[in-house]
């Protein structure tokens, strides 16, 4: 089988410990050469000074968990990085061990039988974990709204079968009241804002209930976690505005896209880079690119 990549080196991550098996060419033979190291930050530099006198051009990792990730940072900008999908690479079953792992993922180096991953700049790489942690925290939100609504419907306030938005400005009102164990109908359904202003016998009917001391506690918990998810998400979005200015344009062209908003273009940049620059040509395969899925197609 072709040779495409001389001197390249396999490296099996876990938590504790790496493996790495660097294959060079001695004549027409493979000669590898194992090596374990620490995943402390002063293990992974050790391993990154070992491997360069070695000559070793091309790494290759299995992307474990957030394990690789350490071990990506300190080896990127010395060695041309290939991540694989562990689906893509598995060893023979029964034959699971650290160093067969790191030998494995050098001989496919070796042959151009990788496919990386799409790995982007640190920049896109930091934005990307802003929006997905803004991702996390609505979603966290939204399962807050749902807790409110359990209390409420417990303790038979029907609020949800009137408003339709609970964390709007009437709903917020009245949930902070009940919070509070403030429980007149009367005088909740008197928070009404809006065209909710017409809908107050409804709402009456729907504030009377059997709602306790304890359920005004419960709610109170939910209530100030929600402002809590609100807070955050607030100043995540303040960081992603800095962050982003410099792809301001690129964001505002997407934006013109139907359907697409600057939240979801904000996102996109994270997960895909902003430029097709990102692209870097495989030199274990100059004929394959190393992009995302969507511009291979292209």
């Amino acid at each position: 089988m072709e040779v495409l990549v001389d001197r390249g080196a396999g490296i099996d991550v876990h938590k504790k410990s790496v493996t790495v098996c660097v294959m060079t060419t001695d004549g027409r033979k493979a000669v590898q050469t194992l090596e374990r190291f620490s995943t402390f930050h002063r293990g992974l530099m050790e391993m990154r000074d070992a491997l360069a006198p070695m000559g070793v051009t091309h790494v290759a990792m299995e992307a474990t968990g957030e394990y690789w990730k350490p071990v990506y940072e300190v080896l990127e900008g010395s060695f041309e990085l290939v991540v694989a999908n562990a689906q893509h690479v598995k060893n023979v079953p029964g034959r699971k061990t650290g160093p067969e792992d790191a030998a494995w993922l050098a001989r496919l180096l070796r042959h151009g039988l990788l496919r990386a991953g799409f790995i982007p700049a640190p920049p896109i790489r930091d934005l990307r974990d802003l929006t997905r942690m803004r991702r996390k925290t609505i979603e966290m939100s939204a399962r807050v709204e749902n807790r409110v609504q359990k209390v409420l419907e417990a303790c038979g306030i029907k609020i949800g079968s009137v408003v339709s938005d609970l964390f709007g400005v009437t709903g917020r009102a009245i949930l902070h009241e009940l919070a509070a164990h403030r429980t007149g109908p009367a005088a909740l359904a008197e928070l009404a804002k809006g065209k909710l202003k017409g809908k107050k016998p409804e709402l009456l009917l729907s504030l009377e209930g059997a709602f306790s001391l304890h359920d005004a506690t419960l709610l109170k918990h939910q209530f100030d976690l929600h402002a809590q998810l609100d807070e955050r998400r607030a100043k995540i979005q303040k960081q992603l505005v800095t962050m982003s200015e410099p792809y301001a344009g690129w964001i505002s062209r997407l934006d013109e896209i139907p359907g697409i908003n600057w939240d979801a273009a904000i996102e996109i940049l994270g997960e895909i880079g902003h430029e097709r620059s990102e692209c870097k040509p495989d030199r274990a395969q100059p004929s394959r690119t190393l992009c995302p899925r969507e511009w291979r197609q292209t």
